[in-house]
């Protein structure tokens, strides 16, 4: 028996790596403290921040989700530019004083279908590089990034919104 087990041991952590090495998908995961804020109000404000953005929210507990897109521009194969929209997936879970915001599966759609590009995380787009040339997949990655990172600032600055305290009264 401890002839089998040897082997198996060793082999074991090399699976383990071998699933973890290379796997940098797009995205973002953070933890944010809120300090003084209540599920609730970190609720309210995802929630609220979401419908701003104009994503249509599901909450569900204390998690909010939904699917959110925005838009990019590139060179075309043919004249011009081409537009289409990056589509991602966003899942804010909530606690008192905390949250943590979940950015994933970006998608490209080139507008009516045409010139998909597919996961962002691909080196070539799924519709080929006929239909969209390395340099315009290129810029749809790096447009992909700023949009994440603007998404980002804006939502930490909407869950931080501080309840202000009441000005002290000089009725008393």
């Amino acid at each position: 028996m401890k002839n089998y087990l040897i082997p198996i041991i060793a082999f074991f952590p090399m699976l383990l790596f071998a699933q973890t090495e290379g796997t940098s998908k797009t995205g973002h995961s953070e933890v944010v403290e809120v300090k003084n804020a209540t599920a609730k109000i970190l609720t309210e404000r995802a929630s609220n921040y979401l419908a701003l953005k104009k994503i249509e929210a599901k909450t569900i507990g204390s998690v909010v989700s939904g699917t959110g897109v925005f838009n990019v521009t590139y060179a075309s194969i043919k004249k011009g530019f081409d537009q289409g929209h990056v589509k991602f997936k966003i899942k804010i879970m909530i606690k008192d004083g905390k949250y943590k915001m979940d950015l994933t599966d970006f998608i490209h759609e080139g507008i009516h279908g045409k010139s998909s590009g597919g996961s962002i995380d691909l080196e070539k787009p799924e519709c080929g590089e006929v239909q969209i040339m390395a340099t315009a997949w290129s810029s749809i990655k790096s447009q992909t990034q700023d949009h994440i990172k603007a998404f980002v600032k804006e939502l930490k600055v909407k869950m931080d919104n501080p309840v202000k305290a009441a000005a002290p009264s000089s009725d008393f």
